[in-house]
């Protein structure tokens, strides 16, 4: 791939979720340079298990980027279980991914996108955490006044 007119060997491993690969994917997390956490916005367990299953698995290993992406993007058609957007953003800022892109496979819409994504995380590294409500601490004193 080239991104910013420099040339990228890019390898990608999917790591099924069952549970007969949970040994092999600890093999693949140990020399990730990156993480492409995917959930489908199509599937509400499919992206609460981003958050509680994955992330603690990918935290047990040193620290690496993460881009999480929300696919199938083809099949958003306004259901009651679909994951919105701002529920994806939401969710990148609280793992402290470094990007969010919603992409689909089948009709190819940001799927290149995603790709430079993690390239530009391995190049960045992790990102500093967003700082907590940093007035928080001044809230409660200034109900005193």
């Amino acid at each position: 791939m080239i991104l910013d007119g420099q040339k990228y060997t890019i390898q990608l491993h999917d790591t099924a979720g069952q549970e007969e690969y949970d040994k092999i994917r600890q093999q693949f997390y140990k020399r990730a340079d990156c993480f492409l956490l995917c959930y489908s916005i199509d599937n509400r367990v499919s992206f609460e298990n981003a958050s509680t299953k994955w992330i603690p698995e990918i935290k047990t290993n040193p620290p690496v980027p993460i881009v999480l992406l929300g696919t199938k993007l083809d099949n958003r058609k306004g259901k009651n279980n679909e994951v919105s957007t701002g529920e994806g953003d939401r969710l990148k800022r609280a793992i402290n991914a470094n990007s969010f892109v919603e992409c689909s496979a089948k009709d190819y819409r940001n799927v290149e996108l995603a790709i430079e994504e993690g390239v530009r995380a391995c190049l960045m590294g992790v990102p500093e955490p967003e700082p907590e409500d940093s007035w928080a601490c001044c809230k409660d004193a200034l109900r005193c006044f």
